[in-house]
C-alpha cells in the first residue's frame, strides 16, 4: 500500500481543493492555495481571464498572445448605397443638387459629399447624420454628449486616434455606447469589449457635436497611461507589461488590439493603460 501511495503521489497531479486553483500554463502542475474573496495568492495574475500562479508562468502565454496581435489588412467597408444616392432616394436632394455637390467634392477631395451638400445649403446636419447611420445600420445620438464620462473607460489616445466618443454607459448591463462621425471602427470596438469586459455599441453623432467632444477629450487626456513608440517585438512588449504588473501589484491584465495599437490595462486602484503603437498604420475605414 505504501509503495502504491508513493507512486500515486509521484506521478499524479495534486488534487485541487475548493480553496486552490490550477495554473493555466499547461507546463505548470502546481496547485496554489488561494486567499481572500477574490482568490488572490501572492504573485498570481489573471491574463484575459486565464489564471496564472506567477508572472513566470504568465510570461510565455502573454508573449504568444502578443505575437498573434497583428492586424490583417482590411478592405474598405462597402456600403449598399453611396451617401449621395441614399439622400437622393429619400428625395432629400435633387439630381442637380447632387451633381453640384459632386463637382464641389472633386475640387476638394478632403471634403465629404455630406459636407458639400451642407455647404450648398440643401441638407441639414441632422439629415446627413441620419443618412450615414442608415448606411451602417446604426442608431444616431442627437443628445448632447456628456461633458465627462468615467475617464477610465478608454484612454484618450485611443479615442482621439480612432475618433470615437463615449456617449453613454449602462452599468447594469455593462454596455458602452461609442459615437462615430463617418465610419465605425469595428476592431477598436472589439478591443474595448475585450479590455473593459463590456459590450461596445456604435452610434453616429452630428459633426458639430463630434468635433466639440473630441476637443474636450484632447484637452482632458486624463487617466494613468504609458505610451510606447512602434518597433517593439513581442518579447519586449511582454517584459514591459510584466514589469509594470510587478511594480504596480496588478492582479489582472487585459490586452487587445485596435487597428493601430496594442492596448493593455492593469487592474490596480487607479487603472493603468499601456499603449503600444504598431508599425505601418492601415488606412482608415469607410
Amino acid at each position: 500500500m505504501t509503495i502504491l501511495a508513493n507512486l500515486v503521489q509521484r506521478f499524479l497531479p495534486p488534487q485541487i481543493s475548493s480553496s486552490s486553483r490550477a495554473c493555466a500554463n499547461p507546463l505548470c502542475h502546481r496547485a496554489v492555495r488561494t486567499t481572500g474573496v477574490l482568490g488572490k495568492s501572492h504573485d498570481s495574475i489573471l491574463l484575459n481571464e486565464l489564471w496564472f500562479c506567477s508572472p513566470t508562468c504568465c510570461r510565455s502565454n502573454l508573449r504568444a498572445l502578443v505575437a498573434t496581435l497583428n492586424p490583417a489588412p482590411r478592405a474598405p467597408y462597402r456600403h449598399r448605397i453611396p451617401l449621395g444616392l441614399l439622400l437622393l432616394s429619400r428625395r432629400e436632394v435633387t439630381s442637380e443638387q447632387l451633381q453640384q455637390a459632386l463637382a464641389r467634392q472633386q475640387a476638394n477631395s478632403a471634403t465629404s459629399i455630406g459636407e458639400c451638400l451642407q455647404q450648398l445649403g440643401v441638407v441639414t446636419e441632422h439629415q446627413v447624420t441620419t443618412a450615414v447611420a442608415a448606411q451602417w445600420g446604426c442608431p444616431t445620438f442627437f443628445s448632447p454628449v456628456p461633458e465627462r464620462l468615467d475617464p477610465h473607460f478608454v484612454p484618450a489616445e485611443l479615442l482621439l486616434r480612432h475618433e470615437m466618443i463615449p456617449v453613454h454607459w449602462n452599468p447594469h448591463e455593462r454596455v458602452l455606447h461609442l459615437g462615430f462621425l463617418s465610419a465605425v471602427n469595428y476592431p477598436a470596438l472589439g478591443a474595448v469589449e475585450k479590455v473593459l469586459a463590456c459590450r461596445a455599441e456604435p452610434c453616429f453623432l452630428p459633426a458639430s457635436e463630434h468635433r466639440r467632444a473630441l476637443s474636450r477629450i484632447h484637452k482632458r487626456k486624463s487617466g494613468e497611461m504609458a505610451a510606447f513608440a512602434p518597433g517593439l517585438v513581442p518579447e519586449q512588449i511582454t517584459e514591459i507589461v510584466l514589469d509594470y504588473a510587478t511594480q504596480t501589484g496588478a492582479d489582472e491584465i487585459r490586452t487587445a488590439i485596435t487597428t493601430d495599437y496594442i492596448w493593455t490595462r492593469m487592474s490596480v486602484a487607479q487603472p493603468l493603460d499601456l499603449i503600444f503603437e504598431l508599425c505601418g498604420r492601415p488606412s482608415a475605414e469607410g
